[in-house]
C-alpha cells in the first residue's frame, strides 16, 4: 500500500498542540507535504501518458505539480492551485526564515490556520 499523504496532515495537528517553535515549523512543512503527496498522486494518474507521470511527477518536482493545477481551468483546480502555492511559501519560510513569525502565539495561529487549509485541500483532492 503506498503511504498517504494524510498521514502527514495528521501529525501537522499533531504539532499545532505544541508551544515549541521548531514543533509549530514543522507543522507547517507537514502541511504542504501531505498536500503535495495527495495532489502528486493525481497529477500522476491524471498525466496523458504514463512516461509523463513518471517525468514529471515521481521525483518530487513541486512546481510541476503545482502548474498541473494552475494550467487548468477548472475553479477547484485554480484554487487547489492557490492553496498549494500557499503552503510551499509557508514551508519554505518556516523552513529558511529565521524571522518568519515574529512570536510562538503568532506562529501557533499560522500553523493552525495552514493545517486548515491543508485539510480543505485534501478534501477537494479527494473530490476530483
Amino acid at each position: 500500500m503506498a503511504f498517504d499523504g494524510g498521514s502527514f496532515v495528521d501529525t501537522a495537528d499533531h504539532l499545532c498542540t505544541g508551544q515549541e517553535e521548531h514543533q509549530l515549523r514543522t507543522a507547517i512543512g507537514r502541511s504542504y507535504y501531505g498536500v503535495f503527496w495527495r495532489a502528486r498522486e493525481l497529477a500522476t494518474r491524471e498525466a496523458s501518458t504514463p512516461a509523463e507521470g513518471r517525468r514529471n511527477y515521481t521525483c518530487g518536482a513541486h512546481s510541476e505539480v503545482l502548474s498541473h493545477f494552475r494550467g487548468s481551468r477548472d475553479r477547484a483546480r485554480k484554487t487547489l492551485a492557490y492553496d498549494i502555492a500557499d503552503l510551499m511559501e509557508a514551508r519554505h519560510k518556516a523552513d529558511y526564515d529565521a524571522t518568519y513569525v515574529p512570536n510562538n502565539i503568532d506562529l501557533a495561529k499560522e500553523a493552525v490556520y495552514l493545517a486548515g487549509v491543508a485539510r480543505q485541500a485534501m478534501n477537494t483532492i479527494d473530490n476530483m
